[in-house]
C-alpha cells in the first residue's frame, strides 16, 4: 500500500463547522488540560475536517481559541459520508491516544510533567517530516501486537485515507504513535509524517496520551445503534440455535448443530417446553422460525430489522411481519411462551431490553432468554484478555462506557453494532423484574434464564414499551412505524 498524499494547511477557525453529532462529553477538568498542552507544546498533531466539518480536533480548536488564536493546522479528509464521518469521530480519539485497546476513554493520571511554556512552538506539526517507515522502525522501536494493542483503529482509519503523523520528542524517543506505526507497517505504507517536538518525549507523551475528552455515544448515536442491531446476512442458520435447542439437549447433544429437530421425538420436546403457539421475538432472519414451523409448530415472529437479500433491513418486510403479529396479537390468540434468542447481545440499551421484558411479560406467562456471556471470546478479546495475535486482532472493537461488558464494533458503518455480554446474576436480577420465578444456568459461553409467572406491568409503562418497539429507527429519519397500530392490536387484546 502506498502512502496516501499528506498535506497540513493553516484554516481559520471561524470557516470551520463543529460536528454536531460529536460524542465527547465536555469536562471543564480536562479541557483546563487541554488548553494548558497547547499553551505549552503547540500543535503537535493537526485537525482534520471533511467537507468543511471537524473530525477531530474539537476541543482544541475551541481551547486554542480562547488562547488568542485565530487559525488551526488541518488536513483534509475529502468525500466522506455522514456515516463514515461520525464513525471516523470516534475512531481518532482511539487512534491518537497510546492507550488501551479496551477503552473508549482513559481517565486522567495526576502527574502531569511540570514545563514550562515553550516559545515560538505554536504549531510545530508544519513541520513535519516524511520518513521511511523500515527506518522508523528501526529508530523508534519495533512492537508486538500485545504492546500494539489497538493497532486495528489506524487500520481502519487508513481504509479512509486517514494517516495520522507520529510524534518524537527530540530525544528521538516515540512520544506517541507506536500503534499507528504498527498498523502502517501492516498496511504495507512506506513513508510516514513524523513530527518531532523541540522537548523530551517524556514531557510530552502524557499531554498526547492521557487528555483526552470522554464519550457520549449513547446521547449522540443511540439512534444508529438501535438500528445496527439488526442480524447480519452472513449469520445464517441451518440448525436450530443455542436459544431453542439448549433446553432440550442437555448432555444427549453437547453441540447445537447435532440436535435433531426433525425427529418426532424432538418435535414432541419443543412442543412440550414452548407451548403450542409461541413467540420468536427478534426472530432475525426467520431461519428458526421456518425450521420451526415446518414441522409443524405455530411460531409466530417479531422483527423489527429483517434482512432480506442485502445486509440492511427491509423496512417494509420488517412491517409485514410486525403487522402478522400484531393480527395474532389482537385476534387474542394464547401465546403458551415467548423465545428470545440471542437478542439481548444485540440491544444496545438496558432500557430498550426492560422494555422488550415488559412486553412480553404482557402477553405470556413465560419467557425462554438465551444470550452470550462474560466469558465469550469475542469480548475476552477486546477487553485485552486473551493473547493476541493477526487471526484474532482483526476485528475494531471497543469497549464502550455506557454500560458494563458492552462493547462496540463496525464503527465507519452507517450502523455501529453494540454486543451485551452477561453475566448469569444480572440476566436474572433483570428478568426478576418482570417474572416472579426466575431460573437459569451458565452454558460457559452461553446464558440461559426461564422466566414464569409474569409481573402485571403498569399501563403507562407498557403503553411506553410497545411505542417504542413498534417505532424503531431507520436511517434517513423513518422509522418502524407502527407505534399507532401496535397500540391498537394492544387495546383489542385487553392490555391497554
Amino acid at each position: 500500500m502506498k502512502s496516501a498524499p499528506f498535506t497540513i494547511r493553516m484554516e481559520k477557525i471561524s470557516a470551520i463547522k463543529g460536528a454536531e453529532y460529536n460524542p465527547r462529553a465536555f469536562d471543564h477538568g480536562r479541557f483546563k488540560l487541554i488548553k494548558e498542552s497547547l499553551a505549552k507544546l503547540g500543535w503537535l498533531m493537526p485537525a482534520y475536517v471533511s467537507n468543511g466539518v471537524l473530525l477531530s480536533g474539537h476541543q482544541r480548536t475551541r481551547a486554542w481559541k480562547d488562547l488568542g488564536f485565530q487559525e488551526i493546522p488541518v488536513v483534509d479528509v475529502p468525500g466522506l459520508s455522514e456515516e463514515t464521518m461520525r464513525g471516523l469521530n470516534i475512531l481518532f480519539n482511539l487512534a491518537t491516544n497510546d492507550f488501551r485497546r479496551g477503552d473508549l476513554s482513559e481517565q486522567l493520571s495526576a502527574d502531569a510533567p511540570k514545563i514550562s511554556r515553550v516559545r515560538h512552538l505554536q504549531y510545530p506539526c508544519m513541520c513535519y517530516s516524511m520518513m521511511d517507515i523500515e527506518e522508523c522502525m528501526v529508530k523508534f522501536g519495533a512492537v508486538s501486537y500485545g504492546e500494539a494493542d489497538g493497532w486495528q483503529y489506524t487500520k481502519s482509519m487508513l481504509t479512509k485515507g486517514v494517516i495520522i503523523p507520529l510524534v518524537a520528542g527530540s530525544d528521538g524517543k516515540l512520544a506517541n504513535g507506536a500503534k499507528r506505526l504498527f498498523a502502517m507497517a501492516k498496511a504495507g505504507i512506506k513513508e510516514i509524517p513524523v513530527v518531532i517536538s523541540p522537548l523530551p518525549a517524556s514531557y510530552i507523551e502524557h499531554y498526547l496520551n492521557k487528555v483526552s475528552m470522554d464519550f457520549d455515544v449513547k446521547k449522540t448515536y443511540s439512534a444508529q445503534m438501535r438500528y445496527g442491531s439488526f442480524r447480519r446476512l452472513r449469520l445464517r442458520r441451518t440448525s436450530l440455535g443455542h436459544g431453542f435447542s439448549a433446553w432440550l439437549r442437555m448432555q444427549e447433544y453437547p453441540r447445537a448443530e447435532m440436535f435433531d429437530h426433525t425427529r418426532p421425538e424432538n418435535v414432541e420436546k419443543l412442543r412440550k417446553r414452548f407451548g403450542r403457539t409461541f413467540i420468536d421475538f427478534g426472530a432475525g432472519h426467520l431461519h428458526e422460525t421456518r425450521m420451526l414451523q415446518e414441522i409443524g409448530l405455530d411460531v409466530v415472529p417479531f422483527e423489527p430489522y429483517h434482512v432480506v437479500d442485502k445486509d440492511r433491513p427491509d423496512r417494509e418486510r420488517s412491517r409485514a411481519i410486525a403487522l402478522e403479529f400484531l393480527f395474532r396479537l389482537a385476534a387474542r390468540d394464547t401465546f403458551d411462551s415467548v423465545v428470545i434468542s440471542s437478542v439481548f447481545n444485540s440491544v444496545p440499551f438496558m432500557e430498550d431490553r426492560d422494555k422488550i421484558l415488559c412486553i412480553t411479560a404482557a402477553i405470556s406467562d413465560k419467557v425462554f432468554i438465551c444470550t452470550r456471556a462474560d466469558r465469550d471470546p469475542q469480548f475476552l478479546n477486546t477487553t485485552g484478555r486473551t493473547n493476541f495475535s493477526e487471526s484474532n486482532f482483526g476485528h475494531v472493537q471497543m469497549m464502550a462506557n455506557y454500560e458494563s461488558n458492552t462493547i462496540m464494533g463496525e464503527i465507519i458503518s452507517g450502523a455501529p453494532k453494540a454486543q451485551k455480554f452477561y453475566s448469569l446474576a444480572e440476566l436474572k436480577e433483570q428478568v426478576g423484574r418482570f417474572y416472579h420465578n426466575v431460573i437459569g444456568w451458565d452454558g460457559g459461553g452461553n446464558i440461559f434464564v426461564h422466566g414464569s409467572g409474569a409481573r402485571k406491568q403498569s399501563e403507562k409503562d407498557l403503553r411506553d414499551a410497545v411505542q417504542f418497539e413498534f417505532n424503531l429507527p431507520y436511517p434517513n429519519d423513518e422509522s418502524l412505524g407502527l407505534a399507532k397500530e401496535a397500540v391498537a392490536a394492544f387495546k383489542k387484546r385487553g392490555l391497554l
